[in-house]
């Protein structure tokens, strides 16, 4: 079974690993020659409710608290990247009776800038949950542990979120960046007649341009794909229906 790899390389996808080394041996000394990337597939959002509530009955129903937090989070604080939302330490979210509303002054490992984080009350909700079924010495302590007891790797959120998506059927690969762009699809979505909220998320992304934005989240190949289904031949001019 071969693996379904593009390579991107100064933002043009190849379609092998081969063509992707051609490409990058031409563009040697110049300006464009960057290091090579590898997607194992791109990634798309979570778009359908009944797709998120798929993820969340299956965890919960499992009691897998750890996991429904780690796809909670993920979504509900997709301002941050997983590398950041997995050094989250207990007392970050947690005071040791409530759970915070603000993570203050994060640190973001790309960019060595520091960000507030808002927790809205349903990732407030999972974090209480998560915390009542879990033994815990130090507010000190990673908030996701793995079974050795260490910090959880951004490999081993992967492996979680793959093994859900496969058992619940879901066609679409599912990985920690899915959850990042679930959250600036779902905000863009839920604020349509808001016209600072596509530049708040483009902004929370550290995006160069509301283009990318939305590319990045899925909002410009939803509107191609629109514009080409809602294609007709014949069909009545839009100005000569104002006429």
């Amino acid at each position: 079974m071969t693996n379904n790899i593009v390579y991107l390389v100064s933002g043009t996808a190849a379609l092998n690993k081969e063509s992707a080394y051609k490409h990058i041996n031409s563009l040697k000394g110049t300006k464009k020659d960057r290091p090579l990337r590898a997607h194992h597939s791109a990634k798309e959002p979570i778009r359908k409710k009944e797709d998120y509530d798929a993820f969340c009955n299956y965890f919960l129903t499992r009691g897998k608290y750890r996991n429904y937090l780690l796809f909670v989070l993920g979504i509900e604080l997709g301002v941050l990247r997983s590398c950041d939302l997995l050094k989250l330490r207990i007392a970050d979210v947690f005071d040791g009776r409530n759970c915070r509303d603000v993570i203050y002054g994060v640190i973001e490992q790309k960019t060595n800038k520091r960000k507030n984080i808002y927790i809205t009350k349903k990732a407030q909700e999972a974090i209480m949950l998560y915390l009542s079924h879990r033994k815990y010495k130090s507010l000190n302590e990673p908030l996701f542990l793995s079974q050795k007891g260490n910090q959880l790797s951004t490999r081993q959120a992967r492996d979680i979120l793959n093994k859900a998506a496969k058992e619940i059927g879901i066609s679409y690969p599912v990985a920690m960046h899915t959850l990042r762009k679930t959250w600036g699809y779902h905000t863009l979505l839920n604020h349509k007649n808001d016209n600072m909220a596509l530049i708040d998320v483009m902004r929370s992304y550290k995006h160069t341009s509301p283009e990318v934005t939305l590319r990045y989240i899925g909002y410009e190949e939803d509107h191609r794909r629109a514009l080409s289904m809602d294609f007709e031949v014949g069909r009545t001019p839009y100005w000569n229906m104002l006429s």
